[in-house]
């Protein structure tokens, strides 16, 4: 099998929605509610070559469950594909758990820039039912609105019978879209959906031969695997969550927390 290598010509074509972009903003400042499912397989089906799924039979059909999904980034590919890939295999809308802004460090712009993706991004997620959360890596003065996000997270499960919920634990990129450690409290995080009800099933997305690879791996307990853990730490939590997904990734992409 040929490896992801990323500095190789050949990567798919992904379509930029303006058309959607759009649409989205003239129902974002009407406070009109949109289906992100409907917009991601509009964009999905645009790929090309179109996607490449494996682990087709672990694609979820409801919930109440979570998607854990690495955060896989190189120049030139928008995160934004991380949530569409995947929303456009599903039956359901996923309410995806996103970051409040970009934050653009060490630029002379950032004072600007943030504040305005703020903005946007908030009406977003009204518009997609999602979850704001706010950016990696944490920023202590950021903690009362860090804690005001769990909760509404939390909130949304509760209300929510077969909620099925989107989340990169990572919250971030890392150079050459290898696997790396998600912020601290992100494992506690976790943990207290799996107490909710929710089972977890990883997925990866990677690119490869061209293509946008999706992969879904089987779904499990985290509580019932926690219990196993010597150490029932955050830290320990969220390895555990990562090489879930880090067995559904190319060798060269698990990076320190990769299953060997």
């Amino acid at each position: 099998m040929k490896l992801h290598n990323p500095s190789a010509p050949g990567y798919p074509h992904y379509p930029f929605p303006a058309g959607v972009l759009l649409q989205l903003a003239a129902d974002a400042l009407r406070h009109k509610s949109r289906s992100f499912l409907r917009d991601a397989r509009l964009l999905a089906c645009r790929l090309h070559p179109p996607m490449m799924v494996t682990g087709e039979q672990y694609i979820p059909h409801n919930g109440p469950c979570l998607l854990t999904v690495n955060h896989y980034s190189r120049p030139g590919f928008n995160s934004w594909w991380l949530a569409l890939a995947i929303s456009a295999l599903l039956p359901v809308d996923v309410h995806w758990i996103i970051t409040s802004a970009w934050t653009f460090p060490g630029h002379w712009y950032r004072p600007l820039l943030r504040p305005s993706t703020e903005w946007a991004f908030k009406r977003l997620a009204r518009a997609y039912n999602f979850s704001t959360m706010p950016p990696m890596p944490p920023d202590a003065n950021e903690s009362q609105a860090r804690a005001a996000s769990i909760r509404h997270v939390m909130n949304y499960i509760r209300r929510t019978p077969r909620a099925v919920v989107g989340l990169a634990p990572e919250g971030r990129e890392y150079a050459g879209g290898i696997l790396g450690d998600p912020p601290p409290g992100t494992g506690r995080f976790m943990l207290q959906m799996a107490r909710q009800g929710l089972t977890f099933v990883p997925a990866a997305i990677y690119e490869q031969d061209s293509s946008l690879h999706v992969s879904f791996g089987d779904n499990y307990n985290l509580v019932a695997e926690s219990a196993d853990l010597s150490e029932n730490t955050d830290s320990a939590l969220s390895r555990l969550v990562m090489e879930h997904i880090a067995s559904l990734l190319p060798r060269d992409l698990r990076g320190p927390l990769g299953v060997q």
